[in-house]
């Protein structure tokens, strides 16, 4: 989806590890400016706390469908149905079919990004995230702290491109890149 005014995006949701808050979301953070021209930021409520607008949307649209379901209307039985029925009405919502040929059409370029990562250290204290250059994102307590920042490399290897020095996985990333060590109160 094409967006030229849109310059950041701010992204609110909640903090399930299982579904959102792991490396694999969170690199692919560090390439949004690089893909995109856009810099974003990416926030996570408590586990239990706080429901955005984004949930009451999806959960109005969900109803909806499944009350077309009831009343004999549709049958959904994949995405593709869900998507019919969700779009066969008049609303301001606009829903998008993801297809699984659109899912896997980058499979090559994410399990490459992917097969080198390294896990944050501590990704559960965090709940904000903002990239600072492909495979470094930017880590924060709070979204609000500006006092403390962790910087994490996904990449254990080397920032500077010189043949000895090693950086930890957490590291202060400067241009021109140099590794500084870990960053950690």
């Amino acid at each position: 989806v094409q967006m030229p005014v849109l310059g950041f995006l701010q992204v609110f949701s909640d903090g399930a590890a299982s579904q959102f808050k792991q490396k694999y979301n969170v690199v692919n953070l560090t390439f949004f400016q690089d893909m995109y021209g856009l810099d974003v930021s990416w926030h996570f409520f408590a586990s239990g706390h706080g429901k955005g607008a984004c949930d009451g949307i999806g959960a109005t649209i969900k109803r909806s469908v499944w009350q077309r379901v009831k009343s004999g209307r549709f049958m959904v039985s994949d995405a593709a149905s869900f998507y019919a029925c969700a779009t066969s009405w008049d609303h301001a919502t606009k829903v998008f079919l993801v297809t699984s040929h659109e899912i896997h059409k980058n499979d090559e370029i994410l399990h490459a990004r992917w097969n080198t990562v390294v896990s944050i250290p501590g990704t559960q204290t965090f709940h904000s995230f903002a990239p600072k250059a492909p495979y470094v994102i930017g880590c924060k307590m709070y979204s609000n702290d500006s006092r403390t920042e962790n910087l994490h490399s996904f990449r254990a290897q080397n920032l500077s491109n010189g043949p000895e020095m090693q950086c930890p996985p957490t590291v202060a990333a400067v241009s021109p890149p140099l590794c500084f060590g870990e960053i950690r109160k």
